[in-house]
């Protein structure tokens, strides 16, 4: 379906700004319009970063922040800036507002180049026009989330979720799929909530009403779950209340565009994923490329000591904490697109339906292959380049070169008949 991908739903945002010839600000005007602030409410609170905050400061508009990110490659911290006026920038200077105890210059792919002296803390070095670099941060260990006011909460587990390498069907869930004991942290860490797995024996909770004691002083209980059968609204007991909360699918992407070609329209789930599993166990072995998704779910108590859970049993819940009160935070707008799920209608002419069908490759594929098992190709010293003359090569594998030659016809004449 690569020759279909830009059929379908499509939006675009432009925005036209004047200006007298000079371009110093267009891109800080880019950037605000590409990527908005966003805002959140909160309860009024105290906290340890005053009024306002800010990780660090530039003195320089000309020069545009890219990225402040982890590395991929050690727990350094990567600061990637660029000049946008096309101009050369002396003494930009970056002042941190925590603790960076050395730096050093690095390229796009974080292979080293120099290393680097801070001035009084700061970051200080030059720009050429349109010059972009990049520098490794080594920071004194951040301050990790607040989890002194958050503690487990011991589940009635009742259900192999977690298999290891050489024990694969053991797990209980539907279609024995399970995730892979190997991939699992102990702790999990997300939005803020640490959760503690189970790796061994029982270690999930296949919801069948349970009811679960709570601590007094619970403000918030947060729920690590899943559903096993598409998406659901579910109905906990939270003392003498009921609370619906939307559990998603396991498998199912949390957006797509429209596809024409498979006849699948596109959408986006705004829904707090906490984590992705690569990849899952099922009895017969890895399912590579299968993920499996786990959703975050936060229920207040008001006062409640007792959590019941829902009946269905194909409602996971791998782990649950419970947390002392806190300020609530909400968002007040928009993060994302919103595209809803819809059926299929599009219409097209018969000239438009004969340029959208699959073309030989797919048609070789489906012809030969089942999709739904993973396949290896050994391609014996030939590469998949030249598509048809690669293709013909393909639908002969395992034969001789005459019969090779033969089926090749026959495969031409069979799919220029049809």
């Amino acid at each position: 379906n690569q020759h279909l991908l830009d059929i379908g739903l499509n939006r675009y945002s432009f925005a036209i700004g004047g200006h007298a010839g000079a371009t110093d600000g267009v891109s800080a005007r880019a950037d605000a319009f590409c990527q908005p602030m966003h805002a959140f409410f909160t309860e009024k609170h105290s906290g340890i970063l005053g009024d306002s905050y800010s990780p660090l400061q530039l003195n320089n508009s000309a020069v545009r922040i890219l990225a402040i990110k982890k590395a991929q490659l050690s727990d350094e911290i990567v600061l990637r800036v660029v000049e946008t006026a096309g101009k050369p920038q002396r003494n930009v200077t970056v002042t941190f507002d925590f603790p960076v105890t050395a730096v050093r210059e690095i390229r796009g792919d974080e292979m080293p180049l120099a290393g680097y002296a801070l001035k009084e803390g700061d970051l200080v070095f030059d720009l050429t026009g349109n010059q972009m670099r990049s520098f490794a941060l080594k920071v004194s260990r951040p301050e990790t989330a607040d989890t002194t006011k958050q503690k487990g909460i011991e589940l009635p587990y009742n259900a192999v979720a977690v298999t290891a390498n050489d024990n694969r069907a053991a797990s209980t869930l539907t279609g024995q799929i399970s995730l892979p004991a190997e991939l699992l942290p102990d702790t999990l860490l997300s939005g803020g909530v640490r959760y503690a797995f189970r790796r061994e024996g029982a270690g999930a909770v296949s919801c069948e009403g349970q009811e679960i004691p709570l601590s007094a002083d619970t403000a918030v209980v947060h729920l690590l779950l899943t559903s096993l059968n598409g998406d659901k609204t579910a109905k906990f007991g939270i003392g003498d209340r009921e609370v619906s909360v939307t559990v998603q699918d396991h498998a199912e992407r949390l957006g797509a565009w429209d596809n024409v070609g498979l006849g699948e329209t596109g959408w986006i789930k705004h829904v707090p994923q906490a984590w992705v599993v690569p990849h899952t166990h099922n009895a017969e072995g890895d399912m590579l490329a299968k993920q499996f998704y786990l959703f975050h779910a936060a229920i207040q108590t008001h006062g409640a000591t007792t959590l019941k859970l829902p009946e269905d049993p194909e409602i996971i819940v791998f782990a649950a904490t419970e947390e002392a009160a806190h300020p609530q935070i909400v968002q007040a707008d928009a993060h994302f697109d919103r595209m809803e799920k819809r059926p299929f209608d599009y219409e097209f002419s018969a000239y438009a339906r004969k340029q959208m069908k699959p073309r030989w490759f797919e048609r070789v594929l489906d012809r030969f292959t089942d999709r739904t098992k993973p396949m290896d190709l050994k391609f014996a010293g030939m590469h998949m380049v030249q598509a048809k003359a690669d293709l013909y090569w393909f639908a002969g594998i395992g034969l001789g070169k005459s019969a090779r030659k033969k089926r090749i016809r026959e495969l031409k004449k069979e799919w220029a008949d049809k």
